[in-house]
This record gives structure tokens, sequence and C-alpha cells, in this order.
């Protein structure tokens, strides 16, 4: 019956575990058993604990493979699992282009970065520019009013130097303060406001396109004539009078043609030598820059103001 056993262990060996090996060598100690079954039962005694002690080294041996081809599976496993983690960290796999996908993704992304950020730079500098250039002809115009505004109180300065004192002003002579300026000090600003109209003027059409505010004919000036008429004097007599207004009329003008028109009478008036008397237009063109500023000029003035604020 043992001879039995170690025949069919020997067979399971083959047919399972493929192990010639030790089958061979357990039927070689079956045949030897045969032999030897004539023998005493010590000696079959013997036989029994060799034989158990063969199939407990063999199942031994098995326990053995099968450990070891467990840790083979599982260090295959790790190994496949350490290949997917490189693979999706580094990209460095042969098998994959996943790492050179995500490269050349985050360097576009960097790219495009760098582009909007130079295309929001220039825009930025741009509209900066264009504001400040908006701010400076706005300044222009908000100056040329400031020199409009100062035309009316010099001419009415000027007018009462020629009634009052015939141009010959002496000045106080009670030590008290004048109660206007003196006249070389009048026909001096005025030559002065004269040039600061004109060179704004001249720059208009370097600092700005938008010109409409200043050609478009919408501005009533007044135009005066003057001449010796009867009149009543300071002291109250009535008497002839020089520089008396006989008429005025309107005349449809734009605003640059009246700041130069306006620039120009009253250079002559603070740049000639001599009695303003002399020229001919001398007290029309007084009246011209007394009533003019204020009101038509200084009006096209805040009308240009709001156009340039409103571009």
């Amino acid at each position: 019956q043992n001879v039995g056993v170690i025949r069919s262990y020997a067979q399971l060996l083959l047919d399972i575990y493929h192990d010639e090996d030790t089958a061979e060598m357990l039927l070689i100690r079956a045949d030897n058993i045969e032999e030897d079954s004539t023998q005493s039962s010590s000696a079959s005694s013997t036989i029994e604990g060799q034989e158990n002690t063969i199939v407990e080294n063999n199942m031994n041996v098995n326990d053995n493979r099968k450990t070891s081809n467990v840790q083979k599976k599982k260090r295959k496993k790790k190994k496949q699992q350490d290949d997917v983690i490189t693979e999706i960290t580094t990209g460095s796999s042969s098998n994959s282009s996943l790492g050179l996908i995500i490269g050349g993704l985050l360097f576009a992304a960097h790219i495009l970065a760098i582009i909007i950020y130079i295309i929001s730079m220039v825009v930025y500098i741009t509209q900066a520019k264009h504001f400040a250039q908006q701010v400076n002809n706005l300044k222009s115009v908000c100056d040329l009013a400031t020199y409009c505004c100062q035309m009316s109180p010099l001419g009415l300065m000027l007018l009462v130097h020629d009634y009052e004192f015939n141009f010959q002003y002496p000045g106080s002579a009670d030590g008290k303060a004048a109660t206007i300026r003196r006249l070389s000090g009048v026909r001096s600003k005025l030559k002065e406001t004269s040039a600061d109209i004109i060179k704004v003027i001249s720059q208009l059409y370097d600092m700005t396109s938008l010109t409409g505010p200043w050609e478009e004919n919408s501005m009533e000036a007044y135009i005066f004539e003057t001449g010796d008429g009867i009149c009543t004097r300071i002291d109250g007599v009535e008497g002839q009078c020089e520089g008396f207004i006989t008429r005025h009329q309107e005349a449809t003008n734009n605003l640059i043609s009246g700041f130069i028109e306006m620039a120009q009478k009253a250079h002559y008036m603070g740049n000639a030598e001599g009695d303003l008397h002399q020229f001919s237009t001398f007290h029309s063109d007084l009246a011209y820059i007394i009533f003019n500023p204020i009101s038509p000029i200084l009006e096209s003035c805040k009308r240009a103001m709001v156009k340039y604020w409103e571009v």
C-alpha cells in the first residue's frame, strides 16, 4: 500500500509540477521498497519513516517553489507599476509621448503669456500717450481762454490812458496805490499776451487732428466803426470826442481767425512806438479787443474745451 502511495505521488509530481527528478527518485524508491518487502517489521517501520521524510521534504520543496513564484510575480507587478508612475511624472517612457505633450503645452502657455503681456503693454502705452495728448490739447485751449480773458481788462486800461490822460498818466500823486497800471506795463502785457496766443495757434495743427472747433464758422464777432462825434466829457461838458463808436455790425467768423485777429491788434498796440493815435483804426481795434474776447471768443473756447474732453 505504501508503494502505491509513493507511485501515485510520483505521478502527481510529473503531471502537475513536471518535477521529473523527484518523481524518478520516488519511483526508484518504490522499487526498492518492493524488493525489501520481505524484511522485518522494524525495517518496514524504518522504511515508512524514510518515506514520510521524503514526502515532507518534497512538500517543503514545492512550498519553497510556490513562494518563489509568488515573489517573482510581485516583483514583476511592482516593476510595471513603477514604469507607469515614471511615465506619468517624467514622460520618459519610450512607449508614450505624454511627457512631451505636457512639456509642449507648458511651453506654449508661457509663450502665450509673454505675448499677452507685450500686447497689453503696447496698448497701455498707446492709450497713455493718447490721454496725455488729450490733456495737453485741453490745456492749450484753457491757456487760450486765459489769454482771451486778459485782453478785455488790458483794453479797458489802455482806453482809460487814452481818454483820461491822453497817454500821459503821471502815476499816483498822493502816495496811494495807483488805480491802473502804467502805460508801459499795459502795452508790455498786450505784446506778451498776443505772442502767447500766436505761439499756441501756430502749434495747433501739430498737436491735434481735431480742428473742427477751430475752423467752424459759428462765432459772431463784433466789428466797430469809430470816428469823431459829440459826446459828454468827464467834466460834464459836451464836445467833440475822438474815437466815438459810430456803428457796429456782426461778422461770422471761426475761432482761430478770431484769435489771430485779436492777437494782431494787441501786438501792434503793445509794440508801436509813439502816439497810438497815428493809427487810423486804433479806436476800432481797441473796441474789438474789449468786447469780443469776453463774449463770442470765450464762448467758442468753452465749446472747444468740451470737444477735446469728449474725444
